[in-house]
C-alpha cells in the first residue's frame, strides 16, 4: 500500500553477503525507524543529577553511593578524599563504629592492613570465647579456674 511504511526487519536468507554467509549481526531496517532513534545531545529521562545518592550493596553489605563527574563512588571514601586528600598507600578507610551506613567524617579511620587482620582477629576471639561461653552454660559444664594439679 503507498503511504503506509512498516517497520520490518529483511529476512535472513536477504542478509547474504557475496560469498552466500549470513550477516546475522547486520539487520538492515527500513527508513520508519529514524524518527524514533535518540537524537544527539538528548538526555535520557532516568539520567542520574551530579551528587545523587543511592544505597547499593557490596560484599554483601550496604553502602552509600555518590554521583561525581559523571561516575559512582562509594560515598565515605569520597567524602574522606574531600576532606583529607588522597588515599595512602597501603591504608583503607574503616567505619569506627561498624555501620557502612553512617558516613560522617568522625566515623571514618585511615589505618594499614595489618592493623585491620588484627582487628578481625581480635573479634574472631572474641566472639570465639562467646561460643564456648555458650556451650559451658547449655551442657551445664562446670567452669574451673586454677586449679592446682598434684
Amino acid at each position: 500500500m503507498p503511504g503506509h511504511l512498516l517497520i520490518t526487519p529483511i529476512r535472513p536468507r536477504q542478509e547474504r553477503d557475496k560469498k552466500g554467509r549470513f550477516n546475522k549481526g547486520n539487520r538492515v531496517f527500513k527508513t520508519a525507524e529514524k524518527r524514533n532513534r535518540f537524537k544527539r545531545g538528548d538526555e535520557p529521562w532516568n539520567k542520574e543529577l551530579e551528587f545523587a545518592e543511592k544505597i547499593r550493596e557490596k560484599n554483601g553489605k550496604p553502602y552509600w553511593f555518590i554521583k561525581y563527574r559523571g561516575n559512582w563512588h562509594q560515598k565515605h571514601l569520597w567524602l574522606w578524599r574531600q576532606v583529607n586528600g588522597n588515599i595512602s598507600d597501603g591504608f583503607i578507610i574503616v567505619f569506627r563504629n561498624g555501620d557502612t551506613l553512617d558516613c560522617r567524617i568522625e566515623n571514618l579511620e585511615e589505618i594499614t592492613r595489618g592493623e585491620l587482620m588484627k582487628r578481625i582477629r581480635d573479634q574472631n576471639k572474641i566472639n570465639r570465647g562467646r561460643e564456648v561461653s555458650a556451650l559451658y552454660d547449655k551442657y551445664e559444664i562446670p567452669r574451673y579456674k586454677n586449679i592446682k594439679h598434684g
